[in-house]
């Protein structure tokens, strides 16, 4: 909702002077933002796509445009697209970076699986007091420590950004994967409550997520027909590897319907992992 309202602000200072003005950069990286729970995301995606053909040049020398289009390319799996952005940016001697523009770069670097690049800048955004960056920055970090499995860093990063973040849902969905691999499902109920108090920001990304962890909590008590559900209703709202992998990953049930979908998420994990065979070759 504050992106959203945020995002109406921005856009009604654009429409009042759209001459060098700063809201342009800040509009492009809010809606990147909420593009992956637009509804329309196609539609969504081409106002985005003009804004970033108007505005591309300023990403050259304007850190808050460099990090809206990068984020923009990013979220759109243009993966090289956006590390090339920021790279065109920081080549440039004079230039300023933002703490926000490292992190859609850090995310960036993940996704092209650039570990080196990836490393040195996790170490520059840490050089940063961790009560000095925001919430954005905290969560590239994280995302970054759980893909090179990290695990214990991650989960002490989480931690410390809970305590300056207490209401942060996308926080708490990165505490509840922590403490499904260690296996504390106790803790893991008390922070989906709390999720789900927060009506999960009304985010249909974060509200799968939450879908996924309750399914979890729901084999782990043995409750197959249950976490059965939770995974249907998740995998209808967002299509998740990850989560077609966790489903791959159960033993086969006496009950007939869970073997189905255990059996068709061990086929699709097959074909994505062909695939991604292929592509190293």
């Amino acid at each position: 909702k504050r992106r959203i309202a945020a995002s109406i602000l921005f856009r009604q200072s654009l429409e009042n002077s759209s001459d060098n003005n700063k809201a342009a950069g800040k509009l492009i990286f809010l809606y990147s933002q909420l593009l992956e729970n637009s509804i329309t995301k196609i539609e969504d995606a081409n106002t985005v796509f003009k804004l970033v053909q108007i505005y591309k040049n300023k990403a050259i020398s304007d850190p808050t445009f460099a990090a809206g289009i990068a984020l923009f390319y990013l979220n759109m799996e243009k993966n090289y697209a956006a590390v090339k952005v920021i790279e065109k940016f920081n080549a440039v001697k004079k230039n300023s970076p933002t703490l926000e523009m490292f992190a859609v770069y850090l995310k960036s670097l993940i996704s092209t699986g650039d570990l080196i690049k990836a490393k040195a800048v996790a170490v520059k955004l840490e050089t940063v007091a961790i009560n000095k960056r925001p919430l954005y920055v905290q969560l590239a970090l994280i995302e970054y420590y759980n893909f090179i499995s990290d695990f214990e860093k991650s989960s002490k990063l989480v931690v410390k950004s809970r305590e300056l973040f207490k209401k942060s849902v996308p926080l708490m969905l990165n505490h509840a994967k922590l403490l499904v691999y260690d296996e504390d499902f106790k803790t893991l109920n008390n922070v989906l409550k709390k999720i789900r108090i927060l009506v999960v920001e009304n985010s249909k990304i974060y509200y799968a997520k939450y879908l996924e962890y309750k399914a979890l909590y729901a084999v782990s008590q043995g409750k197959v027909p249950n976490a059965i559900k939770y995974f249907q209703k998740a995998l209808k709202i967002h299509e998740s590897t990850e989560l077609r992998s966790r489903l791959a990953s159960l033993s086969e049930s006496a009950n007939p319907e869970a073997n189905n979908i255990i059996v068709e998420s061990k086929a699709l994990e097959l074909v994505n992992n062909s695939k991604a065979q292929l592509k190293k070759n």
